[in-house]
């Protein structure tokens, strides 16, 4: 083969063969930029999870407690023995932490969700309070106010993170789901039950300001925990 022709082919061999490792590189890379979305997606960190998990039940107990003490309150207010002496049973419970695991988290917001609304149907039907039971509503007004304010947020917090760890176990696949669903049980027990309590506390909140500003009772601390929230 001539010399020069045999340079030039060999040239348009390495120029053609470039282009090819040009194109399937782009190919490749296109198609896992589809399928990841971009980057590749980094694994979920189930300790994040539950650091996260440990964080949202230490601020729903809290919340708890605000709201247990201002149902108590509230009961005192409505001349509603039974429900008082509840809150009291309730109120030991929280202070010892006997109300950490999921079963009995639960347990708590469905009481305290039924009382809620039970309370809502008594103001709406109350008389006139005297001194005393107003004194007992304005005790309860502004811890009300302030639980009902962090249980609202942390419904929507809960919901994020539900979704993360429902994420979590699904990356887990088979032989790694039981663990995740053990580590992160909470989440998934309560999360679901949560917008049902915050609506309930949500709706009680709005009639007992109603009430105490018919009372003459100061009502501004209590407006104001609530005015950036909504049950959405």
């Amino acid at each position: 083969m001539n010399t020069k022709l045999f340079k030039v082919t060999s040239a348009l061999t390495i120029a053609i063969l470039f282009l090819m490792t040009m194109v399937i590189g782009n190919a490749l890379g296109f198609g896992l930029k589809n399928l990841t979305g971009g980057n590749k997606k980094e694994a979920i960190s189930v300790d994040a999870l539950v650091d996260k998990q440990a964080n949202l039940i230490k601020r729903l107990y809290s919340a708890m407690k605000d709201i247990n003490e201002a149902q108590y309150h509230f009961a005192l207010a409505l001349n509603d023995k039974e429900t008082a002496d509840l809150c009291k049973q309730r109120g030991k419970a929280l202070a010892e932490g006997n109300v950490m695991d999921a079963d009995s988290i639960n347990k708590h917001m469905k009481q305290t969700a039924n009382i809620a609304k039970l309370q809502n149907e008594q103001f709406n039907k109350a008389a006139k309070l005297d001194a005393a039971k107003k004194q007992e509503l304005q005790k309860g007004l502004l811890p009300y106010a302030t639980g009902t304010a962090h249980s609202v947020l942390l419904g929507r917090e809960f919901a994020d993170h539900l979704s993360s760890t429902k994420d979590a176990i699904q990356e887990a696949g088979i032989t790694g789901a039981r663990s995740v669903k053990k580590k992160l049980n909470v989440t998934l027990s309560v999360a679901p039950n949560m917008p049902k309590l915050a609506s309930n506390l949500f709706t009680t909140a709005k009639t007992a300001i109603k009430t105490a500003k018919n009372e003459n009772l100061k009502i501004a601390g209590a407006v104001e925990a609530l005015e950036d929230i909504d049950e959405g």
